[in-house]
């Protein structure tokens, strides 16, 4: 019989965060460009942890291929950082993040 400290109790939407009302270029209005990589860091770091979502930044939130609830909602979150950071580069850059 499983312990109550190894049942996961939260949903798959309180465990992977999509907050979407958020337009990334109000609280990020620096695009990385290849001089100001500091500054664009750090709005766009503390603009991630603010929403809940830095372990997708840091490694720390893993992917959970063993429960389709959970993937699905953690692809979602990710494919929303990445939307976040995609949307606050420069042409050139996100061209190169792109592979275009």
């Amino acid at each position: 019989m499983a312990s109550p400290s190894n049942i996961n109790t939260s949903s798959p939407t309180e465990k992977y965060p999509c907050p979407t009302e958020f337009n990334v270029q109000d609280f990020v209005p620096k695009l990385l460009s290849q001089r100001d990589y500091e500054k664009w860091k750090k709005l766009m770091e503390d603009f991630i942890k603010k929403r809940g979502l830095i372990g997708f930044i840091d490694g720390t939130t893993k992917e959970e291929i063993d429960n389709q609830d959970y993937y699905k909602a953690w692809k979602r979150s990710d494919n929303l950082v990445q939307g976040w950071i995609l949307a606050t580069l420069t042409q050139d850059i996100r061209l190169v993040m792109l592979g275009l």
